[in-house]
């Protein structure tokens, strides 16, 4: 009997937790507008964050019927700071597809609120077409903007090149980076065999619970080849825990870390920022799954 009264409580503490959908959205300046706007970016259902734009956007009329009367939290490193309405200002607007909902589907912030901005003094989150003057900041339809994991910055030395040396080249390969290193016009481009040494430390992070993540890439200054960098030269980030090291992705730069569906584990949101491609990924559950939310330009 005491069996049975467990199974029924569990039943329904799980029916509660996933009763209602919990929201991820971004306070961000767009890529192709101008001032700032908002996306609704992921929706938290049956256990997944399901991105938005990949599937919700086709029952968008039906599937978040009280968008408006939502109030946001705008979270920050395990701050509040502040709450806002958002508003459809074209819900009757058709799209083609989820490319286009993803790019040009903006919600714009209620009249008569104070945005909360942060000044982008590091220009990072770069994209597509612009660097945008203030930093993107998460918006999350609960009042969940806890970093129980106590992600913080911290400072690396050279070993921390030599440990990342084997991982990075695996990840691009052992001849995929190429250069011109007498100039764009001089010889063909040829494979780049770097070293640790020729490697970058972008980013560094460190949690309470021993976890690091840190952004690695080749020095761009070495390519000497006209046009865009290839992916090959762009930032990937690792996991490092104890001896272990894992590729998480690249071409991202972490926006921020939170508990945002209130389970005890702090899920973290990155920018993206590829050719022709923008977006937000969200890692999570341990870094075990990722969503991600991104569109094109042409």
């Amino acid at each position: 009997m005491r069996f049975v009264a467990r199974a029924l409580l569990l039943v329904t503490l799980t029916t509660h937790v996933y009763a209602k959908p919990i929201y991820i959205g971004i306070l961000d300046e767009p890529q192709n507008q101008t001032g700032t706007s908002s996306k609704v970016l992921f929706v938290k259902k049956e256990g997944k964050w399901l991105s938005f734009a990949d599937r919700y956007y086709r029952e968008y009329n039906t599937s978040v019927p009280n968008l408006q009367l939502m109030k946001w939290i705008v979270a920050f490193n395990g701050q509040k700071l502040g709450e806002l309405k958002i508003e459809d200002p074209d819900p009757k607007k058709k799209f083609i597809n989820s490319w286009f909902y993803a790019r040009d589907k903006f919600f714009s912030v209620s009249a008569g609120q104070k945005t909360p901005q942060i000044k982008n003094v590091s220009k990072k989150f770069g994209g597509w077409v612009k660097v945008p003057n203030n930093r993107p900041l998460v918006l999350v339809s609960e009042p969940n903007f806890n970093d129980p994991e106590h992600w913080k910055p911290f400072a690396v030395d050279d070993t921390m090149k030599k440990r990342l040396y084997v991982p990075l080249k695996l990840v691009i390969g052992k001849l995929n980076a190429y250069r011109c290193p007498d100039g764009p016009y001089v010889n063909e481009p040829e494979p780049y065999s770097f070293t640790s040494d020729d490697i970058v430390i972008y980013s560094a992070y460190t949690s309470s619970i021993g976890q690091k993540i840190v952004s690695a890439g080749l020095n761009d200054k070495k390519f000497g080849c006209d046009g865009l960098l290839p992916p090959e030269w762009s930032n990937n980030w690792f996991l490092l825990e104890g001896e272990n090291v894992e590729y998480i992705g690249r071409e991202m730069t972490l926006v921020d870390a939170g508990d945002y569906d209130g389970d005890g584990q702090s899920e973290l949101l990155f920018w993206h920022n590829s050719y022709n491609e923008d977006g937000y990924i969200l890692i999570y559950n341990a870094f075990q799954n990722k969503s991600e939310y991104l569109w094109g330009y042409h």
